[in-house]
């Protein structure tokens, strides 16, 4: 329970000194054009369900359809420049193991990419973004008590309903150490969940951007103003 504390605590922190650094910096001109917000804007909250399939070492027996349970997924966010965040996530439920479903929990902090606005650039009106996330935590299996390492990795695909609201499809998987289920193997490998979900998210302060005044052409028109005033 201390690992997930400490890696709870590690998000928080992590999100607030970032946050806070946004603040210090609020409404300058950013290196990308645009105004950097203040700490309360683009902040993000997502709840979503759907399904996930477990591929352990060793493998039990099931069938692939055995193999699949259903996931849900919350996470709290924000997003610091309209092409990188940060969130800090919560999946589980149950996965089937090597001999029985297990109930589990996945806490973990990711990185965020909007890969559309930094390759398109910014459109506060595009209705679908495309955003690859990677990060790590810690995994709890109840059932047996166990806690390890994992990493997690994924795609979510955003699509804009008003400022305020965005439906989301997410495909993410996590690579946990071996024996999560409480089976060990000497073989090298990983215990694997991929899942898919679908749901909703509702941005807190949101979610535009003001672009950085054009500083060369307010230099320009101050020079000007001031040879006419000579």
């Amino acid at each position: 329970m201390k690992k997930f504390l400490l890696i709870f605590a590690l998000g928080l922190f992590a999100m607030t000194a970032v946050a806070q650094e946004t603040k210090e910096v609020a409404k300058k001109p950013s290196f990308k054009g645009f105004v950097n917000n203040g700490f309360w804007d683009n902040w993000f909250v997502s709840l979503n369900a759907g399904a996930q399939f477990s591929y352990l070492s060793p493998t039990g027996s099931q069938d692939f359809k055995d193999r699949i349970t259903f996931s849900g997924l919350a996470y709290v966010g924000k997003w610091f420049t309209p092409g990188m965040g940060m969130r800090l996530a919560y999946n589980g439920m149950k996965f089937q193991g090597y001999n029985d479903k297990l109930d589990y929990m996945n806490l973990h902090i990711d990185a965020m990419m909007s890969l559309t606005n930094v390759i398109m650039g910014y459109n506060p009106d595009r209705i679908y973004n495309l955003v690859p996330y990677i990060g790590m935590g810690g995994v709890r299996v109840f059932d047996n008590n166990s806690y390890s390492f994992g990493f997690n990795a994924g795609l979510l695909n955003t699509f804009r309903i008003n400022d305020s609201w965005t439906v989301n499809l997410e495909m993410g998987a996590l690579l946990a150490e071996k024996g999560m289920d409480g089976v060990y193997t000497s073989k090298r490998g990983f215990d694997d969940l991929f899942s898919l979900t679908a749901g909703i998210t509702y941005n807190i302060g949101g979610n535009t951007w003001n672009n950085s005044p054009d500083i060369s052409a307010l230099v320009m028109m101050n020079a000007a103003e001031v040879a006419a005033l000579n």
